[in-house]
């Protein structure tokens, strides 16, 4: 997936939430893990002084592998003394999200560490990777020691930054496939979401690198099921490579609604719609339709010409898509030769929502596309 957190609204985070509570309302409580990895901005730069009072306080019920066992949220805990990574963010939205569940986070990062040097996959790992899984694998062994049952829900990956520096962007992209690859085959999770933030242009030089390894984790999120990135560029620094405190808070919500965005299409899907996707990326290009996981944002345009689609069109929409909610609302729609762009929403579950290709000559979902709205 490809979009920037700004082309969203601030409730974000809320919206994708809400829908998935609603969604599983009869699923019972249970132990969430997050693994989180990287170098330094992963590891975190930013001023625990300089947050506000609300902030600070660490979300109840989410807990932090550090020294060998699980603590609160806090300064130092999984960062420098006083510093703090996206974990605080993030956590707390997932907190947010999964209100009956238990959050357990897992980081292991470093500054100044690369891809092919440091968390390689080859003859057994990287120095890194070699660390990142032996604390995961502690963390583990105390969950079932305390006879909790967990599940990996997903892992968020800030590097490149030195391989870009290094010169070693041209192996960046077949490195990071595998190192994904060998994530989900380790943990046991085939489909484990992947969320990465795309590094900051400034790590073009010295060696020219950097749109090396930006392009590559672009594809790379474009290739493989369950894999998003998002561009960090805009998002503060306190210097021309690093986020300061609000740039952290920023960058942990950013990955929090990109992981929440990958886990309620599914949810969605497994509701009650099923959608049989007919349309190859190549026949999508053809015919001017968006990728499956291309952001397209609706205009005023599309909100408008939603109001103008036939009655005949709307009633055969609302009857493919019940029974996932009573109330089906096609909040926009934009015309594509002989498809629509259907942006719909369930105002039932929140403002959750799907967004469909539909054949106009067919009368039938055709497949999907990720929607959003211009704010």
């Amino acid at each position: 997936m490809t979009f920037r957190s700004s082309v969203f609204n601030k409730p974000f985070v809320g919206v994708m939430a809400a829908l998935l509570l609603s969604l599983a309302t009869n699923a019972s409580a249970k132990a969430r893990i997050f693994l989180l990895a990287g170098q330094s901005n992963m590891a975190g730069a930013g001023l625990y002084d300089k947050l506000t009072k609300a902030e600070k306080k660490a979300p109840a019920r989410v807990k932090i592998w550090n020294k060998n066992q699980w603590q609160d949220l806090g300064p130092g805990v999984s960062a420098n003394q006083g510093r703090f990574g996206p974990e605080l963010a993030f956590g707390r939205a997932m907190r947010k999200a999964f209100p009956a569940d238990e959050i357990y986070l897992i980081k292991t990062a470093a500054g100044g560490t690369s891809m092919f040097k440091h968390w390689h996959t080859k003859n057994g790992g990287g120095p890194m990777l070699k660390r990142f899984l032996s604390r995961a694998r502690a963390a583990f062994k105390n969950l079932e020691e305390n006879n909790i049952k967990s599940t990996i829900d997903g892992m968020l990956w800030m590097q490149g930054e030195s391989d870009a520096a290094q010169g070693m962007g041209a192996e960046y992209e077949a490195s990071l496939r595998t190192f994904i690859k060998e994530m989900r085959r380790e943990f046991q999770a085939s489909e484990m979401p992947f969320i990465l933030g795309r590094i900051l242009p400034s790590f073009d030089k010295p060696k020219g690198n950097g749109p090396l390894v930006r392009a590559a984790q672009e594809s790379v999120a474009k290739e493989l099921k369950n894999v998003a990135w998002f561009d960090t560029d805009d998002i503060e620094l306190y210097n021309k490579g690093h986020y300061n405190h609000n740039g952290q808070i920023e960058l942990g919500n950013t990955f929090a609604q990109h992981f929440l965005s990958v886990v309620a299409r599914s949810e969605v899907t497994n509701a009650g719609i099923v959608i049989v996707d007919k349309l190859s990326a190549s026949r999508r290009a053809e015919l001017n339709l968006p990728l499956k996981d291309q952001l397209t944002l609706a205009t005023k345009a599309d909100v408008a010409f939603a109001k103008k689609l036939t009655p005949d069109t709307v009633r055969a929409v609302k009857t493919f898509l019940k029974p996932t909610t009573k109330k089906i609302v096609i909040s926009a729609a934009r015309s594509e030769g002989r498809h629509l762009l259907l942006w719909i929403s369930f105002p039932e579950v929140v403002d959750g929502g799907i967004d469909l290709i539909w054949s106009i000559e067919n009368r039938k979902c055709v497949g999907a596309f990720l929607g959003g709205y211009r704010g």
